[in-house]
């Protein structure tokens, strides 16, 4: 019987993590000021400007929403050190997890994460509740989902990166590379290869 493809190690690659916080922030950021619009009648820059009256301020959503740059800055930045936290998180969530499940887990995380900034959160920061609607909600979704992708993407190429970098070792004998495949050589008896790509003791 088959058995699901593994998602990878229970070992957590952060820098991968939160690069693909980085990337699934840009896109669910783009969504949001793409759908905001249309769902609620809004502008486009009343997203950047909603995330950034948390550390600004509810006095500068007063005025009719306009672009800033700096009010844009603050909002992107905040938005994507919060997607880099919650990528982290998920991250940890679906170590050694099958792949199937790793997406799945994605996307409950991203609704889970939906009803807590938008139905509990929101009894601090009221102004979000505007945003509380289907295409939010969807975003969320599709947040995890793009987390967990690009995260096992670029998990998978750092994985295979490490085994391309083989160990050479030079001797009397003709160069050995070893890499992280756990097998005896068969050529040179006292050659061996482990999983840390340890240096190769040759027996003369």
């Amino acid at each position: 019987m088959a058995t699901p493809q593994s998602s990878g190690s229970a070992d957590v690659n952060w820098d991968a993590a939160a690069r693909a916080g980085l990337v699934a922030g840009l896109v669910y950021l783009a969504w949001q000021m793409a759908l905001y619009p249309l769902v609620t009648g809004g502008s486009v820059w009343d997203v950047p400007r909603a995330t950034a009256a948390i550390l600004i301020g509810k006095g500068i959503l007063a005025g009719p929403a306009s672009f800033n740059l700096g009010v844009f800055i603050v909002g992107l930045l905040l938005h994507l050190t919060l997607a880099v936290g919650y990528a982290l998180l998920l991250a940890a969530m679906i170590a050694g997890l099958s792949r199937g499940t790793a997406f799945m887990s994605g996307g409950v995380f991203g609704l889970v994460l939906y009803l807590i900034n938008f139905y509990w959160f929101t009894t601090a920061f009221n102004w979000f509740t505007r945003a509380r609607n289907w295409a939010t909600g969807l975003g969320h979704i599709v947040f995890g989902l793009v987390a967990v992708g690009v995260y096992l993407a670029l998990r998978q190429r750092s994985e295979a990166r490490a085994v391309a970098k083989l160990t050479v070792v030079r001797g009397d004998a003709p160069l050995i590379y070893t890499g992280p495949e756990r097998r005896r050589a068969t050529s040179m008896p006292g050659a061996w290869t482990g999983p840390e790509r340890r240096r190769v003791q040759v027996i003369h």
